[in-house]
């Protein structure tokens, strides 16, 4: 009896078996007949390049623009551009009067040349020692003053000795003369031989009194003489001349280095009043457009007023905003595909450039400016023109390429059905590099297939395993 029981239930497992095959099998030739006799969309597997972007549009500007200002107002003499004229690097655009920077530049010249001079006598001197033979002379001269103060010196007691031997000899004539003049003696007159003895005594010490006098006189003034030879040797004043070459020489060096920086200064003072000069003048720093004027001759501009805006209109930049998921995707040195609105049909070379370090807030939104620089190309175009960019962040050339909507899953699987002979057949596909349309097929297709494109989840045929929808959508079994 057990046996009998296995046996039926053998043959019941055999017949679910078949059963379970046999309507799968139904099951597959339904969806195929479907897909075949619905016209659902079909593309065909392409080889090409498949690019992964990031989208943004802004506005054309410069590659490179400066606006040029002068660091001091003055009155315009000369403007020599117009808006639109292309300059070099170097032109001069703009000319204010100069009149009172050239005179001061003169001046600063003159006055470099001057501490020039100064300092090239004083590296004279020293190299020829002058100021030292100074120093020899000046010495030579004082000990030739003191020798000769010596000299006076004796010829001074000699005369001081002479005149006190003088002043003695006058006292002493001045006593015989009052002594013979006296005038008790005047009774000697009444006798004869005693008058011609006093008249002669009187006569001769009125003369003796003369002469010492005179003598005394004579020692006076060789005494006085002797005192203005030691006062006129200016023995102080040779050794002052002895003190100050000294000092020449040995502030000979800090003399140099004086004079090193007094010319030093004079050169500083020079370079200040030619950037001066060269201030009056507004000079192009490189090539460019000038694509904004604002001033005219006669007009005074003021110090640091916008005058001349010069851009490079030979290359272009255009700034996007991107949010900070957009953002972190993107860097420097990536490629960019512009589309200016102005010629749609063409397509425009970049390069991200630069991207901000600190977002700014827009309506709430974090964005960041990204600057693509576009490569030079025959499209005649201008600034402010509206671009519309795609920054690339992943590419594959020569790539196998399907519409993403021919892309189901099921169970982590992706496949695809692929028109065949007898209809369309389920094939399991690998994936690479996928866009928001499209996605490159690494296995399971060749180029060439046609594959079935799912429009929309309501043109979906209903049948197991064939579920319409986005990315990944559908259902049913395998």
């Amino acid at each position: 009896m057990k046996k009998k029981w296995w046996i039926i239930i053998a043959v019941v497992a055999v017949v679910a078996c078949l059963g379970y095959v046999g309507y799968s099998f139904l099951q597959g030739d339904a969806a195929q007949q479907a897909m075949a006799d619905s016209g659902l969309e079909t593309a065909i597997v392409e080889r090409g390049t498949i690019r992964v972007t990031i989208d943004g549009s802004g506005s054309l500007a410069p590659s490179d623009e400066v606006s040029l200002a002068f660091s001091s107002g003055g009155e315009v003499t000369g403007v020599n551009v117009e808006v639109g004229d292309v300059a070099e690097a170097g032109d001069v655009l703009v000319q204010l009067d100069d009149a009172d920077a050239r005179e001061a530049a003169a001046d600063a010249e003159l006055q470099v040349a001057q501490a020039e001079i100064n300092l090239a006598l004083t590296r004279a001197e020293v190299e020829l020692g002058l100021k030292q033979a100074n120093l020899d002379a000046a010495q030579a001269s004082y000990e030739e003053a003191v020798a000769l103060a010596n000299r006076t010196g004796d010829q001074l007691t000699s005369s001081r000795v002479g005149l006190e031997q003088a002043r003695d000899a006058l006292a002493d004539a001045q006593e015989d003369y009052d002594n013979a003049w006296d005038p008790a003696r005047d009774w000697e007159l009444e006798i004869k031989w005693k008058k011609d003895a006093l008249e002669a005594e009187r006569e001769a010490t009125e003369k003796a009194l003369e002469r010492a006098r005179y003598d005394l006189e004579v020692a006076q003034a060789n005494y006085n003489l002797a005192v203005a030879g030691i006062s006129q040797a200016s023995v102080q004043n040779a050794w002052t001349q002895v003190l100050n070459a000294r000092v020449a020489l040995e502030t000979e060096p800090l003399q140099l280095k004086q004079l090193e920086a007094s010319l030093s200064q004079a050169k500083i003072r020079l370079e200040s009043a030619q950037r001066a000069l060269e201030d009056t003048k507004l000079i192009a720093p490189m090539d460019g457009t000038v694509t904004a004027l604002n001033v005219k001759v006669g007009e005074r501009a003021g110090a640091g007023q916008a005058a001349v805006v010069l851009s490079d209109l030979t290359a272009f930049v255009v700034e996007v905003n991107l949010d900070e998921v957009d953002v972190a995707k993107v860097s420097v040195g990536q490629g960019a595909v512009v589309t200016l609105d102005a010629f749609p049909d063409q397509e425009l070379a970049g390069e991200v450039t630069d991207i901000a370090p600190v977002a700014s807030l827009q309506s709430g939104v974090v964005l960041y400016p990204v600057t693509i620089r576009l490569s030079p190309a025959e499209v005649p175009a201008r600034v402010g023109m509206t671009a519309n960019v795609e920054t690339v962040i992943a590419s594959k050339a020569d790539a196998l390429i399907v519409p993403l909507r021919a892309i189901q899953s099921d169970g982590g699987k992706s496949y695809v059905w692929r028109q065949s002979s007898g209809g369309f057949e389920k094939v399991e596909v690998t994936l690479g590099v996928m866009t928001e349309i499209e996605v490159e097929v690494t296995g399971g297709l060749s180029e060439g297939d046609v594959v079935s494109v799912v429009a929309s989840p309501a043109q979906g045929g209903g049948q197991p395993g064939w579920g319409p929808g986005g990315m990944f959508g559908g259902g049913g079994d395998d």
